[in-house]
């Protein structure tokens, strides 16, 4: 079976602490009655398991978790706040804070972009034919 092969140990290490401090905080927001959160629990853990056992379908995953759990949520985190502040602008109503809303959302956006760009340049998949 082929293993994918992880150039930067930071990214490795960084990635398993994202994804366990995520498992940890999302188990609390189960406990606590959020049952939405099992979707990001299951893919978390599905991809975790991958990334782990460093499986060749491991960057894949990573790519396609960022993308939906980072950077569409953080996305969306930033383009809601931006939307009520512009209607709020336009009818001449008092402008809501959302200030800390959208920094979460940049931040969200940030780091999706780095994991996305990092599985891309720090997890080789060998080719058949090729040792590495």
């Amino acid at each position: 079976m082929e293993k994918a092969v992880h150039k930067n140990q930071v990214y490795y290490y960084g990635i398993i602490i994202l994804m366990s401090i995520l498992l940890v905080w999302n188990f609390n927001l189960l406990m606590n009655g959020s049952n939405l959160v099992i979707i990001h629990l299951t893919f978390t853990i599905i991809t975790l398991i991958l990334f782990l056992t460093k499986n060749k379908h491991s960057k894949t995953a990573i790519k396609i978790w960022s993308a939906f759990f980072f950077i569409l949520a953080g996305s969306l985190l930033v383009l809601g706040p931006l939307l009520q502040i512009i209607g709020s602008w336009m009818s001449g109503a008092e402008i809501p804070d959302k200030l800390n809303v959208l920094i979460w959302g940049i931040g969200n956006l940030l780091v999706g972009v780095l994991i996305f760009i990092g599985a891309d340049r720090f997890i080789l998949i060998p080719n058949k034919g090729i040792e590495t």
